[in-house]
């Protein structure tokens, strides 16, 4: 999510996910009223439609987010370093320390979309693991595979022709890149990145670090259709006690972000209007990240239950409010439909861009704020999501191709008595 990766323009309504909407060359668009499970009527069109835009508003800001996060480490010095603070800096510094938030946004849409989409389907039994798997390995693996490839030609060349200044090979400390590079772009990390093995077996690969969050996400993917349809069958206060007993598990187990992925279902469940829980989620979206970024709370797995708590909460009501017409005329459709691709690369690319300049036009290992700098780090950016957005019309944008292309051969291999 991650740039949500799992689920970035392909609503569709014959996907499983519990959105009126089905993909088409111009992206969603409505397609019919939605009837929620278990009695609870239509979805009013308006509410979808504002759901719809915040869905895209969130990712692409999340990616930004994220993308702010990692660029300000590697173009400018750390907080302790700043020579002139003041408010543009303080400013900066501040929100490029939220990128953690940022990835559990992406985890809390993921686990609404994909999740909640497994549980309509269940409802209405209409869920086939086969076809959810299809659907899960077309839409990660088409980035994925070309990104990998991506990543090592950038951080080989960078290595060997472009690491002058040493941050290829961490001579001094980048947030951005806690390894070696040369000791994370071989055969067998390639191998278990590929695996989604990141976090278990090896690290992320190369200089693509925010593959850490993605195969939390495919792992999430993996159990949640497992554990919606156990919950589903046991029912009531059984059903409850199992999902407290699972997530105390997931806890003590360390897999506190599989667990976070799936909070982001109750996004499905909640459907009330209320001005105090509209309050209550701006309160702990705006406020906790301003807590942890001053050092007054610490981040940890309680904190990020409440944030996404609150995001989830924050999403169930911005829904039911009426927006001005210019809000959709935004490109938040445009902007959020190659997240995935600018989520996965932009460590990368800003390493190489970094590298470049430091090689060919001079530039000290990290810079100091200032008018001049912000200028470059714009244009440092700009060209992260450019590449990102050319890789991306290559990738991402094919994932109904290619989707369409595996159902069709799976419905020939079910008809055929093979799967």
């Amino acid at each position: 999510m991650h740039a949500c990766t799992g689920c970035g323009g392909l609503w569709r309504a014959d996907s499983g996910l519990p959105l009126p909407y089905r993909h088409l060359p111009g992206g969603p668009v409505k397609a019919h009223a939605w009837p929620l499970s278990q009695g609870s009527g239509t979805w009013h069109a308006t509410v979808e439609k504002n759901l719809s835009s915040l869905l895209d508003f969130f990712r692409w800001l999340s990616a930004f987010v994220v993308l702010l996060s990692h660029s300000r480490a590697i173009f400018f010095v750390p907080w302790g370093e700043v020579e002139q603070p003041g408010l543009v800096p303080l400013v900066l510094y501040t929100v490029s320390g939220w990128g953690n938030y940022g990835v559990l946004a992406f985890f809390a849409i993921s686990g609404f979309l994909i999740g909640g989409g497994t549980l309509e389907k269940m409802r209405e039994r209409r869920f086939a693991f086969s076809f959810y798997f299809v659907d899960r390995i077309s839409r990660i693996y088409i980035v994925l595979l070309p990104a990998l490839v991506f990543v090592w030609a950038l951080d080989a060349t960078g290595l060997h022709w472009l690491n002058g200044s040493g941050i290829y090979s961490r001579s001094y400390p980048v947030g951005a890149l806690p390894h070696r590079i040369g000791d994370v772009i071989g055969i067998q990390p390639f191998a278990a990145n590929l695996l989604m093995l990141q976090n278990i077996m090896t690290p992320p690969f190369g200089t693509a670090q925010p593959l850490w969050s993605l195969s939390w996400e495919w792992w999430s993917y993996m159990v949640s259709p497992f554990l919606i349809g156990l919950l589903l069958r046991l029912g009531g206060s059984a059903a409850a006690l199992v999902a407290a007993l699972v997530g105390t598990a997931m806890v003590a187990g360390d897999l506190g972000y599989i667990l976070l992925w799936h909070l982001g279902i109750l996004l499905a469940l909640l459907h009330g209007r209320s001005g105090l829980l509209l309050a209550a989620g701006i309160a702990i979206c705006v406020g906790l990240p301003l807590a942890t970024r001053a050092g007054t709370l610490t981040v940890n797995l309680s904190t990020q239950v409440l944030f996404l708590l609150g995001f989830v909460i924050l999403l169930s009501q911005l829904r039911h409010l009426r927006f001005p017409g210019w809000w959709f005329l935004l490109p938040h459709k445009s902007l959020a439909s190659f997240s995935y691709s600018l989520y996965v690369l932009h460590t990368s690319i800003l390493v190489f861009l970094m590298a470049m300049l430091q090689t060919f036009a001079g530039f000290p290992r990290q810079l100091q704020p200032g008018w001049r700098s912000y200028a470059l780090y714009a244009a440092f950016c700009l060209v992260t999501y450019l590449v990102s957005y050319v890789f991306a019309t290559l990738t991402e944008y094919k994932t109904q191709r290619l989707r369409r292309w595996m159902n069709n051969r799976l419905r020939a291999l079910r008809s055929q008595g093979w799967a």
